[in-house]
């Protein structure tokens, strides 16, 4: 499988770049990333945005292998959100969309949790993905490895 290698300068450009546009268009209340892999860029948006709520679900599918291999056909949590969400604006965010099965499924936790407004973010969207998130750098059919992958 082709691999592309994703630069901390293209990954800063789009944090930038997304942050302003989301700060004009959204108040964001809540930083959520889907770990392991979307804690970084998680964190960096977060940095950003200046939001003072920041959290993580732990979700496993892949293993940590390029290209990854699945584990479970479907996602598995482990650890499940135990914080309010009620009312808020969330941002969720994660490294890459393969299918779309992960992020669909924290979105439906999160809309039972009665959050106010939810707003998706990857970093790289694969061709063919079920799910289309609100925003994202890369749509690539090739493998992304990321600078902290390196």
């Amino acid at each position: 499988m082709i691999m592309r290698k994703i630069s901390w300068e293209e990954i800063l450009d789009f944090i930038n770049k997304t942050s302003t546009i989301l700060s004009s268009k959204e108040k964001i209340d809540v930083v959520l990333a889907i770990g392991s892999s979307g804690l970084v860029p998680a964190a960096l948006i977060a940095t950003k945005l200046k939001t003072t709520e920041f959290y993580s679900i732990k979700v496993e599918r892949y293993n940590e292998g390029k290209p990854p291999k699945i584990l479970y056909e479907e996602p598995i949590i482990r650890s499940p959100l135990n914080m309010d969400l009620n009312g808020k604006n969330v941002l969720i965010v994660d490294d890459l969309i393969n299918t779309g099965k992960t992020i669909t499924k924290i979105l439906e936790i999160v809309q039972k949790m009665k959050a106010k407004k939810i707003v998706t973010l990857v970093l790289v969207l694969k061709k063919g993905a079920l799910f289309k998130p609100n925003y994202y750098y890369l749509e690539i059919d090739s493998c992304p490895v990321f600078p902290w992958e390196m």
